[in-house]
């Protein structure tokens, strides 16, 4: 599985957004279950969540660290410091996924 990190105070890269933006990485969805068809690749649908690497100083509920949801055709994608991340506005995140209950 993969590693997600904790919301923190700080920025998760070197890389600050303008005002009301926020910078995400798309979190891979899980592997399928074992003896489930597989679609392709070139088929599958983009992740609609992501993890929050950074925020800009007009953006006051969102923090570093957390995994929020977002629409399929919003924001822009773009590559910094060779890796492909997701510029959103901050009225472009629909919500954030809360921690499992133990």
């Amino acid at each position: 599985m993969h590693q997600i990190a904790e919301p923190s105070a700080g920025p998760l890269i070197n890389f600050r957004p303008r005002r009301d933006r926020v910078v995400v990485k798309d979190v891979p969805a899980p592997p399928p279950p074992e003896g489930t068809l597989t679609i392709p690749d070139s088929q599958k649908k983009p992740p609609l969540e992501g993890q929050v690497l950074a925020v800009g100083d007009g953006v006051d509920d969102l923090e570093p660290g957390m995994i929020v949801l977002f629409g399929e055709f919003t924001g822009t994608e773009t590559y910094v410091d060779g890796e492909l991340l997701r510029f959103l506005r901050d009225e472009e995140v629909i919500g954030q996924r809360l921690p499992a209950k133990e």
